[in-house]
């Protein structure tokens, strides 16, 4: 019987490799996402940013008649909106 204890106690410990069984992994927190997902996230938000722009401007000057006044102010802002954004996030 306390054979299986020291078992028990064993495999329980923190100073298992991979951590503790119950909580499923590692003592370690996470660092966050890779390089090359971080870079993509990155282009992604001004890609996204400017896209939404471009597409609320349209739609909104075709619904209102105004030739590219909605589309060029909308762009300009959402672009500054990713910049500062992409700024944000690259400065973690």
């Amino acid at each position: 019987m306390s054979e299986r204890l020291l078992i028990a106690n064993a495999c329980l410990s923190t100073d298992h490799p991979s951590g503790s069984p119950l909580t499923g992994g590692s003592n370690q927190k996470p660092s966050g996402p890779s390089k090359d997902r971080r870079i993509m996230m990155l282009a992604t938000t001004i890609t996204g940013s400017v896209l939404t722009g471009l597409l609320l401007g349209w739609f909104l000057d075709r619904h209102f008649d105004t030739a590219p006044r909605f589309t060029v102010g909308l762009s300009f802002l959402f672009l500054v909106s990713g910049m500062y954004q992409l700024i944000k996030e690259a400065s973690r």
